[in-house]
């Protein structure tokens, strides 16, 4: 149980006589009080690997600057690094077991079929609920898992996994456009292109200029996009109908060859009024949110530079909320660097979005409190693969895993598959002591494991059993085993659906836009007053941030988390002795389930992890 409020004084006298002696009291006294702001600013993915080069030529200076105020380290993430157990880790204190929160899907029944998430499925208290239940002040914008936006102590805009995604991207393919020059027209509709909607695409094609098109409402002539969108350019947001619903998309021509032309329209985004569940809280935020800045996008993962657009939009959105009062807590997270590391890995592309962030994120920090505490940080890293493993071969060479007609896994039949960098096990068809004898003998093969075609060498593959990585009232929930390459050049395939018609081969080199994926160990900066300046760089896990954070506050920290207060990153005095309490969690609830919209598979490929 937590521990009680601090009881507040009355007066016999009106308080406002006070008022100027309590604010010097308590300015005086807040390293003890606590009563200091705090600042999380999150970086999804970023990785020293890409950063140091970029910070070494001079083209992240507000990094540069917050890491030359304070100290930077390295922040190891959770097992099976991926953004929902590692953000729920950051903003809880928790391992997964905890949380409830392992990878992208949740286990539905005691076969290893996996649901999508949302934010019920969290069975832990996030740190803004316990700094809210203590009357801080919280804005919380875009953190991935907060949706359904739940109540607190002021303002909450749900991130990543809301159901946001109307219908994934497409690409068209349209012939016979009449010509080489000119302008030429095509009415397209539902099966082809715009989903619902009818539209008429008007290509120019200049000899010996850019081609363009204009897009325009089949119906009535009423302009949707451009007037003239170049080759490659992204159109402005435009509506779209999907299942009689309507959205915003965005165009781009991606390639004009003689009578073939090549269109990609954008994922197609839910409009505010229409997503299933609240996006803020107070609900009245919406309203802000729709009038003030037009769209609810939590992320922009398609493309370079309608990624860069996002980033100086969500920028101008954090402003705004910061601008509304001087909150105790403030945290945003930047999702681009990882979905721009996915697409691109560290070419020019990448490093032009990275470039937007860090501007943006120089305009956080001038908007912060003068004696804020900030921690600028990533939920994992990143790292360079030459090959990538189908452990699905691997287990069905073992007789574990059987496939269907079109090279897809059959749990129910098999004895043993992997996905998201986990392995499961039928417990339909093993006694608890055959799982035991089976995870025990996978953990000992798996080093043994080899690249014939490349003179037999190690892949650097080690399985962990879940009993060794995670502990908590949760665990039966949790992949029977977890895999981990950490400093090979070798990569478990995450999503497994990507190797059906591949021919099933153990392994696949890396291709150009998969070479970089998530590694272990990402970034961690902590700047402000009191803390201690050091080049020499640190190590910490995800799990201390709430510890830190809630002990910086003058709270105490749970006994039930599990990660430690960074007390060294700070001068001596800086830090009032640690408190703790038993826990900050209630009895154990079965969580409350929001409605879902589409399949895993639906919404990994609209995050972009299914192509």
């Amino acid at each position: 149980m937590a521990l009680p409020k601090a009881m507040s004084g009355k007066p016999g006298i009106p308080l406002r006589l006070f008022l100027p002696f309590l604010v010097c009291i308590q300015s005086f006294f807040s390293p003890v009080l606590g009563q200091r702001p705090v600042v999380i600013i999150g970086w999804d993915g970023a990785t020293w690997e890409i950063l140091d080069p970029l910070l070494d030529q001079g083209r992240l200076p507000h990094l540069a600057s917050l890491m030359g105020r304070g100290r930077a380290g390295i922040l190891e993430s959770t097992p099976c690094f991926v953004s929902p157990p590692a953000w729920a880790a950051i903003y809880t204190g928790k391992n997964p077991a905890k949380t409830g929160i392992y990878h992208f899907g949740r286990r539905e029944d005691d076969l290893p079929h996996l649901g999508d998430l949302s934010g019920d499925d969290v069975r832990a208290k996030w740190l803004w609920e316990i700094l809210s239940a203590e009357g801080r002040s919280c804005a919380v914008v875009n953190v991935p898992l907060t949706y359904p936006a739940k109540a607190i102590n002021g303002i909450c805009i749900s991130g990543e996994f809301s159901p946001c995604i109307l219908a994934p991207p497409l690409l068209l393919d349209v012939t016979d456009w009449g010509g080489e020059a000119g302008i030429h027209g095509a009415a397209m509709s539902a099966s082809t292109f715009l989903h619902e909607t009818e539209v008429d695409l008007i290509l120019r094609r200049p000899r010996g200029g850019t081609p363009t098109i204009t897009v325009r409402n089949a119906e009535n002539g009423l302009f949707l996009a451009g007037p003239e969108i170049a080759l490659n350019e992204w159109a402005p947001w435009f509506e779209v109908t999907v299942g009689g619903e309507r959205g915003w998309a965005r165009i781009t021509l991606r390639s004009v060859h003689k009578t073939k032309v090549r269109l990609w329209l954008s994922p197609v985004y839910r409009k505010i009024e229409h997503m299933p569940g609240p996006i803020t809280f107070p609900a009245a935020w919406a309203d802000t949110l729709l009038r003030e800045h037009h769209y609810f996008l939590p992320f922009v993962r398609w493309n370079w530079k309608p990624a860069v657009e996002h980033t100086t939009w969500f920028g101008d959105l954090c402003s705004d909320v910061q601008s509304r009062r001087r909150w105790d807590f403030f945290s945003c997270v930047f999702l681009a660097p990882d979905h721009m590391q996915h697409l691109y890995g560290d070419d020019e592309k990448t490093i032009a979005v990275l470039e937007e962030v860090d501007r943006v994120t120089g305009d956080i920090i001038r908007g912060a409190p003068e004696n804020a505490l900030i921690l600028l940080l990533s939920d994992h890293g990143f790292a360079r693969y030459e090959r990538r493993i189908d452990l699905n071969s691997w287990l069905a060479e073992l007789g574990l895993t059987t496939f269907g007609n079109h090279e897809e896994v059959l749990p129910e039949s098999s004895l043993a598959w992997s996905t998201m960098w986990s392995v499961y096990l039928n417990e339909r068809l093993l006694s608890q002591a055959e799982i035991s004898a089976l995870q025990d003998r996978l953990v000992r093969l798996a080093p043994t494991v080899t690249d014939a075609e490349r003179g037999f060498r190690s892949l650097g593959l080690l399985l962990s059993r879940r009993e060794d990585v995670y502990h908590g009232p949760f665990l039966r929930d949790a992949p029977h085993l977890v895999a981990i390459t950490q400093g090979s050049p070798y990569v478990p395939e995450f999503w497994d659906r990507k190797n059906i018609g591949s021919g099933r081969a153990l392994y696949r080199d890396t291709g150009l836009h998969d070479s970089w994926d998530h590694a272990l160990d990402g970034i961690i900066v902590v700047a402000g007053s009191g803390v201690r300046q050091e080049e020499k760089r640190f190590r910490a896990s995800v799990y201390d941030v709430t510890p830190t954070v809630l002990s910086y506050a003058g709270l105490p920290v749970a006994d039930d988390m599990d990660g430690n207060v960074l007390t060294n990153l700070f001068e001596s005095g800086t830090m009032a002795r640690v408190k703790t309490c038993e826990s900050y969690e209630g009895p154990l609830e079965e969580p409350a389930m929001t409605p879902r919209t589409g399949s895993l598979e639906d919404r990994l490929r609209a995050l972009g992890y299914v192509r």
